[in-house]
This record gives structure tokens, C-alpha cells and sequence, in this order.
């Protein structure tokens, strides 16, 4: 669970000319509740796998007309947005699914998903949105860079990756190392930024 709050969401918005929102992970809905109030997209989507979290969240921000809280895993729900959405549409991604429900008193735990894909689906993820949007100069903020490789965290590394998280992101830089500048920032428990080149 990511703090996004230390990003200046709007001048992010503005500087790259973004439309859309998109989360994965919607969690307490804390990080979607901050960029509404504090940006102006054109829509919001939010996919959270654990239904009691969503169905808050659809509780949450029933009155907003431009917000989608999508009950599925974030593979599926990203295509699903993808859908919906056209192709020149310009997005800021928050990829923060991982451990689903296991932060917020649900019944798995970080021991308990054997699936890698719902445990730590941003490999997945990344897979699926290049499917769709292959030429697209998207921003991207990735959270919790220490579920996938140690470093000088502001909480520390993580004790467990290597039993339960990933093994580097080399993923990441076969993706985007052409299209994207790649940087990770250390704060709390680590972020990636992945930012369109020559914007």
C-alpha cells in the first residue's frame, strides 16, 4: 500500500497531457480519494480483486458519475478498462495490486496466495497493457519497488521477498527501457516511475 500522495498528481496530469486514471489495487480507496480531489480526469478506474474493498469503494464514490470500481483481478480488470477506453486517450497508471486483501483484515495473507499472478500480478500486468497499448506514452507509478529488489528503502527491505515477492524488474526494462525514462525512488517502500520519453 503506496502513498500517493507524494506525488503532485495535477502537474503530472498537466505536464504530459494525461485523460484517464487507472489504479490497480484500490485498497481503503485512500490513493483514488486523493487524486479525485486533487486532479481533474476525464475518468477514474479502480480494479480491486477483494470484493468487500470494492464494494466500499463503489459505496464511496457512488455520486461520482466519472468513477468505475472494477471487482475483478487487475489482469482482467485491465482489460476490461481497455474496452472501454480509445487507444488516443492518454493515461497515468497506479499499479499498486499485490497481496490482495491481506493489508486490510481480508482472509489471505502474504503466506496464503500460492498464484503468483494474484500475489504480485505486476509482471502480468505490464504484460496485458503492453498487449493494448504498445506505442503509448503513458505515465506510470509503480509501488512497493521492495516486494521486487532490495535497496536503501526508507522502511527498510522487506524480509520475506525473496520467499514471496520477485526477483528484480528486469521485466520493467524490457518493456519500457526504448519508450520510457526509469526511475525508482526509495521513499517509503519504493516506487517506479516510468516516464514517457520526448514529451
Amino acid at each position: 500500500m503506496g502513498e500517493l500522495q507524494l506525488f503532485n498528481i495535477n502537474e503530472i496530469k498537466n505536464n504530459y497531457n494525461l485523460d484517464i486514471f487507472i489504479e490497480t489495487g484500490t485498497g481503503d480507496a485512500t490513493s483514488l480519494k486523493h487524486v479525485i480531489d486533487n486532479s481533474n480526469f476525464e475518468n477514474y478506474f479502480s480494479v480491486e480483486i477483494y470484493k468487500p474493498l470494492a464494494d466500499l469503494a463503489k459505496e464511496k464514490f457512488k455520486n461520482k458519475n466519472n468513477v468505475e470500481i472494477i471487482n475483478q483481478n487487475s489482469s482482467d480488470g485491465l482489460i476490461s478498462i481497455f474496452k472501454k477506453i480509445e487507444t488516443d486517450k492518454k493515461i497515468l497508471f497506479w499499479l499498486d495490486a499485490h497481496f490482495p486483501g491481506a493489508d486490510f483484515g481480508g482472509p489471505n495473507t502474504y503466506k496464503s496466495i500460492t498464484e503468483k499472478h494474484l500475489r504480485i500480478p505486476l509482471e502480468n500486468e505490464i504484460k496485458i497493457i503492453k498487449e493494448h497499448r504498445k506505442d503509448c506514452l503513458d505515465f506510470y507509478i509503480i509501488d512497493d519497488l521492495r516486494i521486487y529488489e532490495d535497496g536503501n528503502y526508507e522502511a527498510g527491505n522487506w524480509e520475506d521477498r525473496k520467499l514471496y515477492g520477485g526477483d528484480g524488474i528486469q521485466f520493467i526494462y524490457d518493456s519500457f527501457n526504448e519508450t520510457h525514462e526509469i526511475k525508482k525512488i526509495y521513499n517509503h517502500q519504493g516506487y517506479i516511475l516510468l516516464i514517457p520519453k520526448g514529451v
